[in-house]
């Protein structure tokens, strides 16, 4: 898997994560509760495309399972912490957030061990 698409989909999230949205209160009901679970699977799937990549272009082992939760871990906190620096009423810092992307990187990461991901990304 090449670096370019690990780059798209960081580009991809720092997009959604610092793109105006409206305030919690125009939304629905059901799809502001949907705010967790998105930060959950976006970053689970940040998780796994770090690990294809690694897997692909230095090999699988323990250390990059680690950086793979770490960078996502991190880049979560970095989105949320940008997000706190934008104007009023745009974006807001949440710790509810930061705690789903951190656990969906930790998920992405727990996929990776339990598929056959693995098998397919080690088939150069």
């Amino acid at each position: 898997m090449r670096f370019s698409l690990v780059l798209l989909y960081t580009v991809l999230i720092a997009t959604l994560s610092l793109a105006h949205v409206p305030p919690p209160g125009d939304l629905p009901g059901w799809l502001g509760s949907l705010d967790k679970v998105a930060h959950f699977g976006m970053y689970g799937l940040y998780a796994l495309i770090l690990m294809f990549w690694k897997a692909r272009s230095q090999g699988e082992n323990r250390q990059g399972m680690i950086l793979a939760v770490l960078w996502a871990t991190f880049y979560g906190m970095l989105m949320e912490i940008l997000q706190a620096m934008l104007p009023q009423q745009m974006r807001d810092f949440s710790w509810g957030d930061f705690a789903a992307n951190a656990l969906g990187a930790l998920a992405g990461v727990f996929v990776w061990r339990r598929t056959r991901f693995q098998r397919w990304a080690a088939a150069k």
